[in-house]
């Protein structure tokens, strides 16, 4: 494998063999995101994580009680991977010590990559300059390891600006806070476990945006319906009425205005507000595929509508999607109406 001049690699883009470069690079990434995987499996537990769901394109796999079985996850381009936390409920700090989990499994991988990849750097510099990028039986191994090669020195510098970011002090903003939140949600938290308090416990130097205030008040009730405490969910969900109620729909907050459907239909009935709330984002939900906002549809289509079947519609739609995503959270609220519906229809 040789090429040493703009003018050569110009020359084989022209000629096709581009392409090698990419299938290289392709491979490359297939290549060390599995070998990342296997690596981060035996670094987690170090720092008081454990993997507990992996998606390798079309296979799936999950854990259940240490043993790997079978996922529900149907595909994933290259890795996707989720992990819970151990010994801590604040939201960003399982998020931080999963960053260096991972930045500590891809560097010690990176340096092992780079020692084995030193004959295939060597072959590179003593090659002479070519007229064009050119492949050769005998060293297309040179090819993919330093291609292996780069491609781990940038997941590396990715890792390590994640954890700068994390390091910042995102903290000392309320985006920021809502932003490790979803992290970790997204990362397989459960929401009971979060350790979140009244926004107006909560000090920032700077005045937070509606969104992210509207957004920390989702997250919030949702850890207090999650964790069971009812009846701490009317300061928060009144605060949030005060500020949806008016104004334009926010597209970027359907979930909230989801919460809000549910809450009236279901934990303080009252139709009027329900009503109000679905009138705005009725539409934007009914094209969501959140498990929350089916699930929140099938409560109004309950509670206010008084429609069981149409209850029953969007019931199913949410138990699928939070089956697929072993959403315990969801399922739990989706089988207390589940429930309802299966005693109506004995009657």
């Amino acid at each position: 494998m040789r090429f040493r001049s703009a003018r050569a690699l110009i020359y084989s883009i022209i000629n096709g063999k581009i392409l090698y470069i990419l299938l290289g690079v392709l491979l490359g990434l297939v290549v060390f995101e599995g070998l990342h995987i296997l690596f981060l499996l035996f670094v987690l537990p170090m720092f008081g994580l454990e993997c507990d769901k992996i998606t390798v394109g079309f296979f799936s796999f999950r854990r259940v009680n240490g043993r790997w079985l079978k996922g529900d996850d149907k595909y994933a381009p290259f890795v996707r991977y989720t992990f819970t936390g151990n010994g801590s409920t604040d939201p960003g700090a399982s998020h931080t010590r999963f960053i260096l989990c991972r930045l500590l499994a891809k560097t010690v991988l990176s340096v092992i990559i780079t020692v084995l990849s030193l004959p295939a750097w060597e072959a590179i510099l003593a090659a002479p300059p070519p007229d064009e990028l050119s492949f050769e039986p005998d060293t297309d191994w040179a090819v993919f390891a330093a291609f292996l090669c780069i491609i781990s020195y940038f997941a590396v510098m990715g890792d390590v600006v994640a954890l700068i970011r994390s390091a910042a002090g995102e903290k000392n903003t309320l985006g920021g806070y809502v932003q490790q939140i979803t992290r970790a949600l997204e990362n397989g938290a459960d929401p009971a476990g979060l350790d979140l308090r009244p926004l107006n416990e909560m000090q920032f130097p700077d005045e937070p945006s509606t969104t992210d205030t509207v957004t920390y008040l989702y997250y919030y009730g949702t850890h207090l319906l999650a964790s069971g405490q009812t009846e701490r969910l009317p300061e928060p969900m009144h605060k949030l009425t005060d500020i949806l109620r008016s104004g334009e729909f926010m597209r970027n907050c359907v979930n909230s205005y989801a919460m809000l459907i549910y809450y009236y239909s279901w934990l303080e009935p009252d139709e009027e507000y329900a009503r109000k709330f679905y009138d705005k984002a009725g539409t934007a939900l009914a094209t969501d595929t959140g498990a929350g906002t089916k699930r929140a549809l099938a409560y109004y289509c309950y509670a206010v509508l008084h429609d069981p079947q149409k209850a029953r519609y969007y019931l199913d739609r949410a138990y699928k999607t939070a089956s697929a995503g072993e959403n315990r959270f969801e399922l739990v609220l989706i089988g207390e109406l589940d429930d309802v519906l299966k005693n109506e229809g004995a009657r």
